[in-house]
């Protein structure tokens, strides 16, 4: 779960002021498509619902836009520079000039911050009811224990503290997930073994992935996988469980694993 501190940096620090900032200088379009895969980045990162800050986005990006009259501040300072002819009353002419526009849209701003606060408060409301967990914790502590094929090697023991039966568990993986000691490991479940592909995403730290085949005995393991990279790391054949472990953990093809 995220703290109160870290849910008012993301809203009110990293979205709410320097969104804020750019409306005076930018349509709330351009701001928008600029910051939203941002926001999406930083939410999956923590394992957030991404909804409440991209609202909070939205209401940021309009602050600049609704202080002035014609709605946008550039379009403020081209009718000033432009002389704009405002027809006022009956075949009354006046220029309304850039200051003049600023005067009259400085209470609607002021107006339009404290609304946009009290909006963010709100959608932090919802944003700390909304947040996903990151991990399936078992009821029962489950644990993988390899046994190795080479007699000269010792067993190990992993406790499972992520357990991956679902396809959106699956999906997210160690993704926003801490950062495994060298006796925990990540067991993701396959009911009806199949050939799986799978990659680092977002995860934040160096990892072995083991695939385990349908007999229990690990088909292929991919060491030291390093958090940014692009490669995908295919099974090769049909699988029943993938174990992931601090990266080190020294599993081979052959071993075999047993889920209790």
């Amino acid at each position: 779960m995220l703290t109160a501190l870290a849910i008012f940096i993301i809203t009110y620090i990293f979205i709410g002021l320097p969104v804020g900032l750019l409306s005076a200088l930018f349509v709330n379009d351009t701001i928008c498509r600029l910051y939203t895969p941002i926001v999406l980045a930083i939410t999956i990162q923590l394992s957030v619902n991404p909804m409440s800050y991209l609202l909070a986005l939205a209401t940021a990006s309009n602050i600049g836009s609704v202080m002035t009259v014609t709605g946008n501040p550039q379009n403020t300072l081209i009718g000033s520079a432009a002389n704009l002819i405002v027809a006022q009353q009956a075949r009354k002419r006046i220029e309304i000039r850039f200051m003049e526009y600023f005067r009259a849209g400085a209470l609607i701003t002021a107006l339009t911050v404290v609304i946009g606060i009290l909006v963010l408060a709100i959608e932090v409301k919802m944003a700390q009811g909304a947040e996903i967990p990151v991990a399936n914790t078992p009821e029962k502590q489950l644990t993988v224990t390899v046994l190795p094929s080479s007699p000269a090697a010792a067993r190990r023991t992993f406790r499972v503290v992520l357990l991956c039966d679902t396809l959106q568990t699956r999906t997210r993986g160690l993704q926003g997930f801490r950062k495994l000691q060298a006796d925990e490991a990540a067991l993701f479940i396959f009911d009806n073994p199949e050939k799986v592909t799978f990659w680092m995403g977002s995860v934040s730290y160096a990892i072995d992935i083991v695939f385990v085949g349908p007999d229990e005995k690990v088909v292929r393991t991919y060491a030291d996988c390093r958090p940014g990279s692009p490669d995908l790391y295919p099974s090769g054949q049909a699988i029943k469980w993938v174990v992931e472990t601090e990266a080190g953990s020294g599993i081979k093809a052959g071993d075999r694993v047993r889920v209790e």
